[in-house]
């Protein structure tokens, strides 16, 4: 399920004056919040289908647009999947109602601190800390140095 992150990618239009790639500090604040979310959708699935509720996995975009937090399980019957005593309807499967609670509880804390992080980017970038183009992901040793999720 791709969650589009439309609000992130006018915030950082706003704050930059035109659209740019995330920064690897702001991407990694959206893969923490999709290992929360990942956590919390495998916390709330069935014991007894544990095999589905390990399949569950998030994919970032955030070098292109659309920004997204992809949220997906391939196990074939995922969708079979019910809470007990409701429909077993595909359309009605635990997923489509899950996925998006879970997205609920934790998005205004998400948003407070990748808007946060966009900010003090922006700041970098004014000071001349940061490039202001293409090279946003190569930034300076012990500025988010890591591997690159997507």
């Amino acid at each position: 399920m791709p969650i589009h992150l439309k609000s992130v990618e006018n915030f950082v239009v706003q704050r930059h004056g035109s659209f740019r790639q995330l920064t690897v500090p702001e991407r990694k604040i959206l893969i923490h919040w999709a290992e929360v979310m990942v956590s919390m959708i495998q916390a709330s699935w069935p014991v007894d289908t544990s095999y589905s509720r390990d399949g569950f996995f998030a994919t970032i975009t955030g070098s292109k647009r659309p920004f997204q937090i992809i949220i997906e399980n391939r196990v074939g019957y995922v969708q079979w999947v019910h809470r007990a005593g409701t429909s077993r309807d595909p359309e009605r499967a635990l997923w489509r109602t899950l996925i998006p609670d879970v997205l609920a509880s934790v998005q205004a804390q998400m948003l407070n601190e990748i808007r946060a992080e966009i900010i003090r980017t922006e700041a970098d970038i004014k000071l001349g800390k940061l490039p202001s183009n293409r090279g946003l992901l190569r930034l300076p040793r012990g500025r988010g140095d890591g591997p690159e999720n997507e």
